[in-house]
């Protein structure tokens, strides 16, 4: 299974949203992962469209016009059946570490306990904005 990470500092405007077409045309991923998209829920899937897959699970951004930030995506494809996702990572070459994501993305609905182990298995690999939008997810999906 193909994946991509990406800190794409906004999908505002065409010649990002061309660039991303590019990349998932070429590398062709199963499961792609968007950080600062800074997009509105419905703008992202509208996006997912155009993208060609299948599921999309957004964090909207925050702010309004100019002032936006933040904003996070998973999309994926209908190809992806493991129950369990399983990912290597190291801060140098290597070194790495397998850890487990979400349980199963085909659920339609995402547990609170995933992404509390997504944030404590990523927790020293990513930015101070990435940990702001996983509390802001596990913050949103308490009040559902």
């Amino acid at each position: 299974m193909k994946t991509i990470s990406w800190n794409n500092r906004g999908l505002g405007n065409p010649m990002a949203i061309r660039a991303l077409l590019w990349l998932l045309h070429v590398e062709n991923p199963s499961l792609v992962f968007l950080m600062e998209t800074r997009l509105k829920e419905q703008e992202m899937f509208n996006l997912k469209f155009q993208c060609d897959m299948n599921h999309v699970f957004v964090v909207e951004c925050s702010g309004q016009r100019k002032e936006r930030a933040g904003g996070i995506t998973l999309i994926w494809k209908y190809n992806i059946q493991s129950r369990n996702l399983k990912d290597r990572v190291g801060k140098q070459p290597g070194e790495s570490r397998e850890f487990n994501t979400f349980s199963n993305l085909r659920t339609p609905g995402l547990e609170m306990e995933d992404v509390r182990r997504l944030g404590e298995n990523l927790k020293e690999y990513m930015g101070s904005t990435v940990k702001a939008e996983i509390k802001h997810l596990e913050e949103h999906l308490k009040d559902d």
